[in-house]
């Protein structure tokens, strides 16, 4: 598997508190996405992009995304909650 320089984008900070005041619990895992989150019996993944949309999903992200279940991209705390709404 490919290795990417890896920088954690700004809004990543924000997104993990707003989604832990929502009571989700929050690990970074960095790969293939940067957040695996769980509240009660529902687990999910979030991939944060900047909110310019200038940068890029990776191979391996793409891969993760397209293969179904929780997870989705997000650029801000309202689209981070909204995700995690989604989830089931």
């Amino acid at each position: 598997m490919p290795h990417y320089r890896r920088s954690t984008d700004k809004n990543e900070s924000p997104i993990i508190k707003a989604l832990q005041k929502a009571g989700w619990k929050v690990w970074k895992i960095k790969e293939p996405v940067d957040l695996l989150v769980k509240k009660n019996d529902i687990i999910g993944t979030l991939e944060v992009k900047n909110p310019d949309g200038r940068d890029r999903l990776q191979p391996s992200q793409i891969e993760h995304l397209d293969g179904g279940g929780n997870c989705a991209v997000v650029r801000s705390e309202e689209e981070a909650l909204a995700a995690v709404h989604r989830f089931r």
